[in-house]
C-alpha cells in the first residue's frame, strides 16, 4: 500500500492531526530545555527557601504588610506549593506545563473570535516562538506559577465570556467573573 494512501486513510476524518502534532513537537522542542535553567530571579530563590523552610504564612504576612496587597495572605501560600511538592524540576515541569496550556487557550481564543482555524494554529506558533525570546522575566523561567496560572484564569475568564456571549446563560458569565 503506498504510502500517500495510508496517510489518507489515517487522517480522511482529521485532517488537522498532522499540524496538532507539529505544532506538540515544536512546543516540546521549545520548552522542554527550561526545565533545566535554575532560578532567573533572585525572588524566585527566597520563594524556595521560604517553602521548604515551613514559612510561607509567615512569609505571606510579610510580604502583604511590607507591600500593602492583602491579597498575598492567600497566593504567598499557592506560589509557594510547587516548591513544596517536589523542588525546582518539578516546580518548572508544571510551570511549563501551564504555559502550554495558556498558549493552547490563546489559540483557541483565536480560533473561537475569528472562526477560522488557522488563525488558531498561527496563534499557537507566534506566541511558541516569542515567548521565549523576553529574557529573564518571561512566563517560563521567573516567578513559577505566579505570571501562567493568573495568565491561565484571565483566559479563562474570556472563554467563559465568550460562552456567555453566545448563550446567554448566566452560568458562564458567572464563571467568567469568578475567573477574572
Amino acid at each position: 500500500m503506498p504510502l500517500k494512501t495510508i496517510y489518507n486513510s489515517m487522517f480522511e476524518k482529521r485532517p488537522d492531526i498532522p499540524i496538532v502534532i507539529l505544532l506538540a513537537g515544536l512546543a516540546i522542542v521549545t520548552l522542554f530545555p527550561f526545565i533545566n535553567t535554575g532560578f532567573a530571579t533572585g525572588d524566585d530563590l527566597e520563594f524556595m527557601i521560604t517553602a521548604l523552610s515551613g514559612h510561607s504564612l509567615s512569609a505571606a504576612e510579610v510580604y502583604a504588610t511590607g507591600a500593602g496587597r492583602f491579597y498575598y495572605y492567600f497566593t504567598k501560600p499557592f506560589y509557594d506549593l510547587p516548591y513544596m511538592l517536589g523542588g525546582i524540576t518539578f516546580a518548572k515541569s508544571i510551570n511549563i506545563l501551564f504555559v502550554f496550556v495558556n498558549f493552547t487557550l490563546l489559540a483557541f481564543i483565536a480560533w473561537q473570535l475569528t472562526r477560522d482555524k488557522w488563525t488558531g494554529y498561527f496563534t499557537f506558533l507566534l506566541t511558541i516562538v516569542f515567548v521565549t525570546i523576553k529574557g529573564a522575566n518571561n512566563p517560563i523561567v521567573s516567578f513559577l506559577w505566579y505570571f501562567p496560572v493568573t495568565f491561565t484564569f484571565i483566559l479563562f475568564s474570556i472563554i467563559f465570556s465568550l460562552k456567555f456571549l453566545k448563550t446567554k446563560k448566566l452560568y458562564f458569565r458567572n464563571l467568567a467573573v469568578a475567573f477574572y
